[in-house]
């Protein structure tokens, strides 16, 4: 009787030990693969959360019509498109890329985007403005430095490959990424590229989102005013 009351406690003892051993194994593991998330990975895991954000897009409702006492148009709705850039959503090993095949979609259509750096779009470069001391004091430049100096300088500060883009297309791609960054481009603030483009662009756009990571359509709705 006694041996079997004794084996019973061993018994009951053995399984203590067993699982506390799984306990503290289990701990183990878990302490080694924080370590590995922390340590061996800290650099992959910190840029996926540099890259987990969301983006929102609003969307303006539309006014009602508004006629005079003969039923004549006083004021309507006019949709107008507006291509805005998400950071969000856009790559940043490739935004250059992105960026100028956008721009050639907008030469193509006719369209206007939103580049307020004073240099000429074509060579041989020159100002077009006259006082260009904020221009230069952002790109980091001397206060004499000519516009092909600031070309050169766009693309140093924004890693514009000289080797794969003519200076031209340097100036282009140049001028946008300066906006960007005099506007304050980020995660919650995106940037418009270009208002008020027509249909067709939209169309284009469009039909080349799969190679224009971040670029994407806004639809505001503007107000137009008729005349009584």
């Amino acid at each position: 009787m006694k041996g079997e009351v004794s084996f019973g406690k061993t018994s009951r003892l053995i399984r203590l030990i067993a699982f506390i051993i799984l306990v503290f194994a289990a701990l183990f593991l878990c302490i080694l693969q924080l370590m590995k998330m922390q340590i061996v990975d800290g650099e992959e895991y910190l840029a996926l959360t540099e890259t987990s954000y969301t983006a929102s897009q609003e969307i303006i409702a539309t006014r009602g019509q508004i006629f005079d006492s003969k039923g004549e148009t006083i004021t309507s709705n006019k949709r107008v498109y507006k291509i805005i850039v998400q950071k969000a959503f856009l790559p940043a090993s490739e935004q250059n890329e992105i960026i100028l095949r956008t721009l050639n979609i907008l030469l193509k259509q006719g369209e206007d985007w939103n580049d307020t750096a004073p240099i000429s779009y074509n060579e041989p470069f020159s100002f077009t403005e006259e006082n260009t001391d904020s221009f230069k004091t952002l790109i980091k430049v001397n206060a004499d430095a000519s516009a092909e100096d600031c070309v050169s300088a766009l693309a140093r500060r924004y890693s514009i490959d000289t080797e794969k883009y003519s200076f031209e297309e340097i100036r282009l791609i140049g001028g946008v990424r300066y906006e960007m960054e005099h506007r304050d481009f980020s995660y919650d603030n995106r940037f418009t590229l270009a208002d008020n483009v027509s249909i067709e662009t939209v169309t284009k756009i469009k039909e080349l989102q799969f190679s224009l990571d971040g670029i994407d359509i806004a639809l505001p709705v503007g107000c137009v005013m008729g005349f009584i």
